[in-house]
């Protein structure tokens, strides 16, 4: 009997040590599960802030890069401003000079057209004064040359009375001799 009870012990022993093992096992590995579930846990909250402090410095990064780049954006179209700027002056200086030349060569065209009327007007004159000049000539020699008939006339003639005479049909005073 003893050895029953041994053996009944030696199972109640055996039954009870598994149970106490199978107990701080499940223990141990809902601890450990638990453990797990606190690092895991641990783990996120860690990745959580690791994230946002990325997101963080991302966006500062960002917005430093956005501030750079407006800065140069800025900085370009400064630029171009004054590029705009020296380009509309130069336009508006080259107008303005070829406006000037406009009314040079404007002025120039009047000056040559008055200049060609001036010149037909003077060579219209110095005809009209060179025909002047001929009949008055032609009247001279003329009068130069019935002047110096009339004297020889006279210079044959031995009367004074007959002088007279001729002096008188031609038109000339007498008394002028």
């Amino acid at each position: 009997m003893e050895f029953v009870y041994i053996i009944v012990a030696a199972v109640v022993g055996g039954g009870l040590g598994f149970l106490l093992r199978r107990y701080l096992g499940t223990t141990a590995l809902a601890g450990a599960e638990l453990e797990a579930e606190k690092l895991l846990k641990d783990a996120h909250r860690e990745a959580e802030t690791t994230l946002k402090e990325a997101r963080i410095e991302a966006k500062e990064e960002l917005h430093r890069v956005r501030a750079e780049v407006d800065g140069e954006v800025r900085e370009r179209r400064a630029e171009l401003s004054k590029a705009e700027q020296r380009i509309t002056q130069r336009e508006e200086q080259t107008e303005a000079r070829s406006a000037e030349i406009d009314r040079r060569e404007r002025s120039l065209t009047d000056r040559e057209a008055n200049n060609v009327r001036i010149g037909e007007e003077l060579k219209a004159a110095q005809d009209e004064q060179t025909a002047m000049i001929e009949k008055i000539a032609v009247r001279m020699i003329a009068g130069m040359i019935s002047g110096i008939l009339i004297d020889q006339a006279i210079r044959h003639w031995p009367a004074p009375s007959r002088r007279a005479a001729s002096y008188s049909s031609c038109g000339i005073d007498s008394s002028a001799e």
